[in-house]
């Protein structure tokens, strides 16, 4: 009710907090995908990039050694961010890094892309 005996209409917020919710949940899914992905598709790397199966491993631990070691730097940073922009940086450059290491030309490059997820997948999980 308003100060002058009018009554307001109830603001809808179910909504809103839905696509929170689905939102959330969505990129959620995807971060966990992109370290779990990657063990299915080492033998098709190892053929045609030419590597060692041996070699391949490098493919998850260059995802897995920066979300370890940046996790706690990043959470400390994200405290003093904006969650927003912090949300959107680390799903764009995730997509970018994804598209770079589906195109990769060269097992380093492949790297490089699983690095910058790794990075980025050490941000979205504050």
């Amino acid at each position: 009710m308003t100060g002058t005996g009018g009554i307001t209409a109830p603001v809808r917020t179910d909504r809103t907090r839905w696509a929170a919710v689905v939102t959330f949940g969505t990129a959620t899914l995807v971060v966990a995908s992109e370290s779990s992905m990657a063990a299915f598709v080492l033998p098709s790397v190892a053929a045609e990039m030419d590597v060692s199966a041996s070699a391949t491993t490098w493919v998850v631990l260059a995802y897995a050694l920066p979300l370890a070691a940046l996790a706690l730097p990043a959470g400390r940073w994200i405290d003093a961010a904006d969650l927003r922009r912090v949300f959107v940086f680390t799903l764009v450059a995730l997509g970018l890094a994804s598209v770079l290491a589906a195109l990769a030309p060269a097992f380093w490059v492949l790297l490089v892309a699983r690095a910058v997820q790794g990075v980025a997948s050490a941000v979205y999980h504050w």
